[in-house]
């Protein structure tokens, strides 16, 4: 709990449910922290955080379940923002909230509009609610936005 920061950002669509608690251990390739940690079989090995403190409030995680982020926030260990789901569970949830790969494109207007709306201090959250997309898809955006150089709104290279 010592390695939680519980001032993370405000739960992306359910604000209710308050701040994400982000884990400060490293974070693999995928962009989810580890730590060692127990598992179901008593042994301990890498686990992911949020996996770790979901297990250690409501017990081991079937084999056939996945814990989900419901903030979308992949280093986040808030027990509020965490459920059990399939793995379909997850991949529908994602398609839902347009973080699929396969989901409708983003233009270049669309992008040059996200990045207008950074530029004057617009939460990503409030970004991706108003444009209908998932955070990742807005925080993506904003990333492609930066590196291809994308002229800002009066043509002016970034």
């Amino acid at each position: 709990m010592a390695s939680l920061d519980k001032s993370g950002p405000v739960h992306s669509t359910q604000p209710d449910k308050g701040h994400c608690w982000v884990s400060s251990y490293r974070k693999v390739g995928n962009g989810y922290p580890q730590i060692w940690g127990p598992k179901a079989d008593g042994t301990k090995a890498r686990q992911y955080t949020h996996r770790v403190m979901w297990a250690h409030l409501n017990g081991p995680i079937p084999s056939d379940m996945v814990v989900m982020h419901t903030c979308d926030n992949r280093a986040c260990c808030n027990p509020d923002h965490l459920e059990l789901g399939t793995q379909a569970d997850n991949i529908r949830d994602m398609m839902k909230k347009g973080r699929a790969r396969t989901g409708k494109r983003m233009s270049l207007s669309e992008i040059g509009h996200i990045k207008a709306l950074k530029a004057i201090g617009t939460p990503v959250a409030q970004i991706a609610q108003q444009m209908g997309r998932g955070l990742n898809t807005i925080r993506k955006a904003v990333r492609q936005a930066a590196n291809l150089g994308q002229p800002d709104l009066f043509g002016f290279p970034a």
